[in-house]
């Protein structure tokens, strides 16, 4: 008889954050080393579900994406889905699943509903503390994507320490698409130097400090672009005014990220709060020098490669605007070599597949 691995598909049908960035290439990448022969699938079939109202479906080969229910987010996932694991395993790699399966596999990306609660709207902050503390006792195993958020779970959560597995992120994915450099036309970015930052519009990514370090310069000889979108639903928003060397060109497809990445005199990121801290990593694969706030997990995934800064205070980041950055390739590079994909879903699987069902 086939064990059943299923996985919570619920990730197919949201925007891709950082999050949902992880489920994709995670299990895309498993999907790409089952084809080569990399992982034992011997006796096990893996098997996402995924709402009917899903219309975009990845192409995967051997993990078989089955839509099922009629109802869709939240609810879907906490009464449709359910019904359809009761004879194998569930993976949830989005930070929750159903409450009312027991035993589950759950990636928790962070504890930050608790730790930086001005950030949410109170029902997804309601909604996130209580399931997370529930799987956190019910689950088999909670997967995190650093040490720094292991600790965070185990303080906010109550999770044991021997019951987290910290499995990273890689940062090979944007390195396999075609850059796009219609975004540099389109926004006029080739005229002067600029700095990147990506991110929302929340309080925990901090964007305020930037342009608060930015408007202290006089006559700057440069822009600062910031890519993303507020998401409004989740975030409680900040209103903030932009000084007129800064350009806001909003979402971004993977190609124009990678372009912005390749041609800016650094990447900026400020936030106050962070699981793993992807961009990071993708700045530095295209060689592009990171300036990163000291906060929560980011000197963990930086290392050596970042230069920080405080990202409660507004100096250290003026004068890093100021001074020119120094891009050490070679460094970069050992850094980023630290987090593959391939490594990732080696351990993930190596979890998963250890489990009587």
């Amino acid at each position: 008889m086939m064990e059943r691995i299923y996985i919570n598909g619920r990730f197919l049908a949201q925007p891709i954050t950082g999050v949902q960035r992880y489920c994709r290439e995670l299990l895309g990448t498993m999907d790409e080393m089952i084809e080569a022969g990399k992982l034992d699938m011997e006796g096990r079939e893996l098997i996402c579900l995924v709402p009917k109202s899903l219309m975009d479906y990845p192409n995967w080969k051997h993990i078989q994406i089955r839509p099922v229910g009629w109802l869709d987010g939240n609810l879907w996932e906490q009464f449709v889905l359910p019904w359809y694991v009761r004879d194998g395993l569930l993976f949830s790699p989005a930070n929750i699943g159903p409450y009312v399966v027991p035993g589950q596999v759950v990636t928790m990306h962070d504890a930050s509903v608790f730790a930086m609660p001005e950030a949410y709207s109170w029902t997804f902050r309601l909604k996130y503390r209580l399931i997370l503390k529930h799987l956190g006792k019910t689950a088999k195993t909670i997967i995190t994507v650093s040490q720094f958020s292991k600790g965070e779970l185990v303080k906010h959560c109550g999770i044991k320490p021997d019951k987290i597995e910290v499995i990273p992120h890689g940062h090979e994915h944007l390195l396999k698409i075609n850059p796009d450099p219609g975004i540099m036309k389109k926004y006029n970015l080739t005229q002067k130097p600029y700095f990147l930052a990506v991110g929302s519009n929340s309080p925990h990514k901090n964007i305020k400090v930037v342009l608060e370090a930015v408007a202290l310069i006089p006559n700057p000889d440069f822009n600062l672009v910031i890519a993303g979108g507020s998401f409004g639903k989740v975030f409680a928003a900040q209103s903030l005014e932009l000084p007129e060397n800064v350009i806001h060109v909003g979402y971004v497809t993977d190609s124009e990220l990678r372009s912005l990445y390749e041609h800016a005199r650094a990447f900026i990121f400020p936030s106050k709060y962070e699981g793993f801290g992807l961009p990071v990593l993708e700045a530095l694969s295209f060689g592009c020098p990171v300036i990163s706030s000291n906060a929560a997990s980011l000197p963990e995934v930086g290392g050596d490669a970042v230069a920080y800064f405080d990202p409660e205070g507004i100096e250290d980041m003026h004068n890093l605007l100021k001074d020119p950055i120094q891009s050490n390739l070679s460094l970069y590079v050992e850094q980023v070599h630290k987090f593959s994909w391939k490594q990732s879903v080696y351990q993930t699987w190596n979890l998963l597949k250890g489990f009587n069902f």
